[in-house]
């Protein structure tokens, strides 16, 4: 009877422990690859451009309350559909070209704060993205500009017709979200054709060799404090900045020359909330170029001259008030007419109370008043050869 007692407990104590166990998180992965992926911009039957890629691989994980989305993509190429009357591989159609079986490696990652791994983030993003050629065509570039506002704009309306069906109002997050995110991408190159009538298939071209453009942030304590508030340290740059030019002349003849040569920008940013009392600004940013050379010809300059007065033009849109007629008469009224009841409804203001006018700075500072950026820009050596 004695040697029963103690098993019973035993027994006993075996029960509680599998009761303590933590249940399994759910976990959802999916994962997809694909062969050939080809995306048509059509806005109002007018085919814009085509977005292909000839190989990706999409992965989705949803553990709890975390997500990582997970991209591989490889071979991309943007096609302007609207110049039909050239190539498609000529340099006046290919919008936006990548090669290389690595083109991204794409990873976005949001984390619950009340697990023990949580980072000190809420959400992240990482980039690693190859070589990327853009061809500056202005007339291309505005309508794919215009087509995705208009999307955006229809969006935003079904957005709004879904919370009025839903009848829900959408709530703002009182406390901030921290986003970490690290970006680089390599070898970048932006050409800006001269558009002009010629039997010639090659182009005068103005080239603009981004060698590496790089962005990344991380959350560190303000001061050495047990409860210190955290600063968000950003920097960002682009290195190895390379600026060409290439003329061709009659028989065949061309010439390439350099206007910049490895030229390096770099930022470094810090960012806080406010707290009264404290003395640091609110944004502290602190910029660094190295030294410049510009060379120039005439050519060169005439062609530049040109180039700003076409740019502009590209992100010359439609007015808000055209577009938005537009987007409504795309959209069904049974759309239309519950997502204008949500934008019309009036915003709550909280009242506050009245503050007695600040008579500084003959009777002391304001309390309230205080820096909120701190920029400083330093600069090497500028040189000009014409």
């Amino acid at each position: 009877a004695d040697d029963s007692k103690p098993k019973q407990l035993e027994g006993h104590d075996e029960a509680q422990t599998e009761t303590k166990k933590p249940q399994d998180v759910d976990k959802i992965r999916i994962k997809a690859q694909l062969k050939r992926v080809a995306v048509i911009l059509n806005n109002d039957g007018i085919r814009l451009a085509t977005l292909s890629m000839s190989s990706a691989e999409v992965g989705v994980l949803l553990m709890g309350k975390s997500m990582s989305v997970t991209a591989k993509l490889g071979n991309l190429g943007l096609v302007d559909d609207i110049n039909q009357g050239v190539d498609e591989k000529s340099a006046l159609r290919q919008i936006v070209s990548i090669q290389g079986d690595d083109l991204a490696d794409f990873r976005y990652e949001t984390f619950d704060a009340a697990a023990k791994e949580y980072p000190g983030h809420d959400t992240a993003i990482f980039l690693r993205a190859g070589s990327l050629k853009v061809n500056f065509i202005t007339e291309p570039l505005r309508k794919i500009m215009e087509f995705g506002v208009k999307f955006g704009k229809m969006q935003a309306i079904f957005n709004a017709a879904r919370e009025a069906a839903a009848n829900q109002a959408t709530k703002v997050q009182e406390s901030a979200s921290k986003m970490h995110f690290d970006i680089l991408v390599k070898t970048p190159i932006v050409s800006f054709p001269r558009l002009i009538v010629t039997d010639s298939p090659e182009r005068d071209l103005l080239t603009a060799y981004l060698g590496e453009i790089y962005a990344s942030n991380k959350f560190v304590p303000i001061d050495d404090s047990k409860d210190a508030d955290t600063v968000n340290k950003l920097s960002a740059g682009i290195h190895n900045i390379r600026l060409t030019s290439s003329f061709h002349y009659d028989g065949e003849k061309s010439e390439e020359l350099e206007l910049i040569d490895k030229v390096d920008l770099d930022f470094n940013i810090s960012q806080a909330d406010h707290k009264i009392g404290r003395e640091r600004p609110d944004t502290e940013i602190e910029g660094a170029m190295s030294n410049i050379n510009l060379r120039i010809t005439e050519g060169q300059l005439r062609f530049i001259m040109e180039l700003t007065r076409s740019i502009p033009s590209a992100f010359a849109l439609e007015s808000d008030e055209a577009l938005e007629e537009e987007v409504k008469e795309e959209i069904p009224n049974s759309v239309v007419k519950p997502a204008k009841a949500i934008e019309d409804k009036p915003a709550t203001k909280k009242t506050e109370p009245e503050k007695p006018s600040h008579l500084g700075p003959e009777l002391g500072t304001d309390s309230e008043t205080w820096t909120k950026l701190d920029f400083i820009f330093k600069i090497g050596a500028v040189g000009l050869e014409l």
